[in-house]
C-alpha cells in the first residue's frame, strides 16, 4: 500500500531567523512478520490409574492418535531418521506424557551419566521436556531424563527490554535466564524394545504451584529429543523444531476440551492513558450459564475491577471494560475469567511492557544541513487505545537557547509514525531540538526529544 504523506509547515510561533520546517507524516515501519501459527494439543483425562514403569500397556495409551511429525533442529522443516511419538493424559494432580522414540540402534545407546541428578544428563541419550503452566510464554520449567535414569531439572526465563540506541524496527532486545538450583517431583521411567525405547513421564501440578489441575486450561509445552545413538552423531529433534527458544515457538497443550473459548482479544494494545479490553467469548461444553471476569492493570498500584457475564447458549458473547494504565517501567494488565462457584481460573491472558517513556523517538540522523533532505524521526506511541483516538500530537522546535521557536499539533495518531523535517530556511546553526508531547486534553500523556545539530550546506 502506498503511504499516504500529510505536509505540514511548522510555522506557528515562527520568528524571522526561521522561516519553518516542512514534515511528511507517513505510517512507521513496517510491522514485523507475525509468528507462525502455535500447534495446539489437547491432553485426554484420565479414567485409570497409570503405573509408571515406561511400558505403555495401559489402557489409556491404547486411545486417541500418537503425534509422530517431530522436526530437526535446523530450521528447514527437516524430519529426523528416527521419529518420536507421544500422547499427553492428566487427572486433577498430574499430568502425564507417553512417549515412544524409534531407535535401530539401541545398542548405541548413550548412558555416559547413569542415574545422576542435576548433572549433564543431555549429553546421554534423553527426553527433554519444558513446561509453562501459565501459558504466557515467557519462563517455562525444564527437565531433562534420559534412558540410563538421570534427571537434570531447572526453571528458565526471558526479560524483554527496548534498546533506546536500536533502530525502530529492530523491536526490544532479549535476554535470557535460568536457575539451575530449582528441583522438582517429576518422575520418568523408560523401558526397551529391539528398535525403540519407551517412556512415561509423570508431571504433578504441585511443582508448578498449583493445587489441583482445571480442565480447559492450557498450558504452554515443548519435547525435545536428543538422540546421541543415530549415525555420525548426535541428531536433535524437538514436537516444534525448537528447543527452549523460542518459547513463543512452544505447542499449546490443552486439557480436555475447554470450557471457555476466547476470541478478538485486544490486550497487546495496552498503553499510557485510558484503555478497553474487548473480546468475545462462548461456552463451548455448555456448563455455563454465566463468568466472572477479573481485570487487573498495574503501575505503580494494582487495580481489579471482577464483575459477572453472562453467557449466550453456544452463541459468542461481547466483553468490554475500561482500565487505565499510568506510566511506569513495569506495567501489567491480567485477564482472567473464572468459575463462579469455585473461582477455578478457566482462562487467562496478560501483557507486560516498559510504559516509563510512552513516546520513544529515533532519529535517523542527528545532524541536518539547511534547505537540504529532509530529517527522519521514527515514533513509537505506547498510548492507551482510546486516548490514541482522541488525542494529540504536539510537535515543537527549540533553539539552542531552549526556546520553542516552532509549534504544530497533529490528530491523526498511529502508534508507529514516521515525520520527516526539512529545515529550508536561514536559521542560527547549532544544537536544536525537536520535543514531541502527547496530550489528552490538557494532560501530558508522555514525550520524546532528539537533538539536532543544524549546519548550513557546504559552499
Amino acid at each position: 500500500m502506498r503511504p499516504v504523506a500529510l505536509v505540514l509547515t511548522l510555522g506557528l510561533l515562527s520568528v524571522s531567523s526561521w522561516a519553518g520546517l516542512v514534515a511528511s507524516v507517513e505510517p512507521g515501519p513496517a510491522e514485523p512478520t507475525p509468528p507462525s501459527p502455535v500447534r495446539e494439543i489437547t491432553a485426554l483425562r484420565l479414567d485409570e490409574l497409570i503405573l509408571l514403569d515406561g511400558a505403555l500397556d495401559e489402557a489409556c495409551w491404547q486411545s486417541g492418535l500418537w503425534l509422530d511429525d517431530w522436526l530437526l533442529l535446523d530450521g528447514a522443516g527437516r524430519k529426523p531418521s528416527a521419529q518420536t511419538r507421544f500422547k499427553a493424559r492428566f487427572d486433577a494432580e498430574a499430568v502425564y506424557l507417553g512417549v515412544i522414540a524409534e531407535e535401530p540402534n539401541m545398542v548405541g545407546l548413550r548412558e555416559a551419566w547413569g542415574p545422576a541428578r542435576d548433572e549433564p544428563v543431555y549429553n546421554d541419550d534423553c527426553l527433554e521436556v519444558w513446561v509453562d503452566p501459565a501459558n504466557r510464554r515467557r519462563e517455562a520449567y525444564h527437565l531433562i531424563f534420559s534412558v540410563a535414569g538421570g534427571v537434570w531439572d531447572g526453571r528458565q526465563w526471558e526479560t524483554q527490554a527496548l534498546d533506546p540506541r536500536a533502530p525502530l524496527g529492530a523491536g526490544p532486545r532479549s535476554t535470557r535466564h535460568e536457575d539451575k538450583a530449582w528441583n522438582g517431583h517429576a518422575q520418568a521411567a523408560f523401558a526397551r524394545e529391539a528398535d525403540r525405547w519407551t517412556c512415561e513421564v509423570r508431571l504433578p501440578a504441585a511443582d508448578f504451584g498449583l493445587s489441583h489441575l482445571v480442565e480447559g486450561s492450557v498450558w504452554g509445552l515443548n519435547l525435545g529429543r536428543e538422540r546421541w545413538a543415530a549415525p555420525g552423531g548426535a541428531e536433535n529433534s524437538s514436537l516444534t523444531g525448537a528447543f527452549a527458544w523460542p518459547m513463543t515457538a512452544f505447542a499449546a497443550l490443552g486439557l480436555g476440551l475447554p470450557p471457555v473459548e476466547v476470541a478478538s482479544l485486544n490486550l497487546d494494545s495496552a498503553g499510557v492513558g485510558e484503555n478497553e479490553v474487548r473480546f468475545d467469548c462462548r461456552a463451548p461444553r455448555r456448563d455455563l450459564a454465566a463468568l466472572d471476569v477479573r481485570l487487573t492493570a498495574r503501575d505503580s498500584e494494582e487495580r481489579t475491577v471482577r464483575f459477572a457475564v453472562p453467557l449466550e447458549a453456544d452463541q459468542p458473547t461481547p466483553v468490554s471494560r475500561a482500565y487505565h494504565l499510568a506510566a511506569a517501567p513495569q506495567a501489567a494488565v491480567t485477564l482472567e475469567l473464572l468459575r463462579p462457584e469455585s473461582g477455578d481460573v478457566l482462562y487467562r491472558a496478560d501483557i507486560a511492557r516498559d510504559l516509563s517513556q510512552p513516546v520513544r523517538a529515533y532519529p535517523q540522523a542527528n545532524t541536518a544541513f539547511l534547505g537540504a533532505d529532509p530529517w527522519t524521526v521514527d515514533l513509537e506511541l505506547r498510548i492507551g487505545a482510546t486516548s490514541l483516538t482522541r488525542s494529540r500530537l504536539r510537535v515543537e522546535v527549540l533553539s539552542p537557547t531552549g526556546r520553542v521557536r516552532q509549534r504544530r499539533h497533529l490528530q491523526d495518531l498511529r502508534p508507529v509514525m514516521r515525520l520527516n523535517f526539512r529545515p529550508r530556511a536561514i536559521a542560527p546553526p547549532g544544537d536544536w531540538k525537536l520535543r514531541f508531547t502527547v496530550l489528552d486534553g490538557k494532560q501530558e500523556l508522555g514525550r520524546a526529544e532528539v537533538p539536532l545539530r543544524l549546519l548550513r550546506p557546504p559552499v
